[in-house]
């Protein structure tokens, strides 16, 4: 199957005909912007449990959901407590649901979540912490957080399937200093 008309929204979504389907992958908002709706209730189950969910559209109606939840490395929140001893602060910038992050935030000790963002909202973020004498350094996925890398002071981009959801709870810290 070969897509056209291949659109990316970053930080929202995708959309692509394929088979003469007209589909939709992204955040809850961006196929809602495009008119689609979901069953409010089933999303919630899935983000009071902590996950991200991913929509999915076919000809401008809902066509099902996808709900990712996180694992964890062993040393997240060890790093986060030696972060924390060297009187860094752990920051989780994400595009994820407010609940999903909190979820992951909880489990490892930060203390300060900022949800539901797109790429250019965790660049103005970093750019604040530096307006304010802070040093930012961040690790993030390098594909929604390109612009964050290169904003940040020190940036480590840390590819792979998968390896956003893994990799940005340790990824963003300030520190003063």
């Amino acid at each position: 199957m070969q897509a056209s008309d291949f659109k990316v929204t970053p930080g929202k979504g995708i959309e692509a005909v394929c088979e003469g389907k007209h589909l939709l992958v992204g955040k809850g908002a961006f196929l809602k912007e495009k008119g689609i709706r979901f069953d409010e209730n089933r999303i919630r189950q899935f983000r009071n449990i902590g996950a991200a969910v991913v929509f999915l559209a076919a000809d401008e109606k809902a066509a099902g959901l996808i709900a990712l939840s996180d694992t964890l490395r062993e040393s997240a929140a060890p790093m986060i407590q030696k972060l924390h001893d060297m009187n860094a602060e752990s920051v989780l910038l994400t595009g994820d649901n407010e609940a999903a992050a909190r979820t992951i935030a909880d489990q490892v000790g930060v203390s300060t979540v900022r949800s539901e963002l797109l790429p250019q909202d965790k660049q103005k973020i970093i750019r604040e912490y530096q307006e304010n004498g802070h040093k930012f350094c961040m690790i993030g996925d390098g594909i929604n957080d390109a612009a964050a890398l290169r904003t940040a002071d020190a940036a480590i981009a840390m590819g792979g399937i998968g390896s956003d959801a893994a990799h940005r709870i340790f990824g963003y810290c300030s520190c003063t200093g």
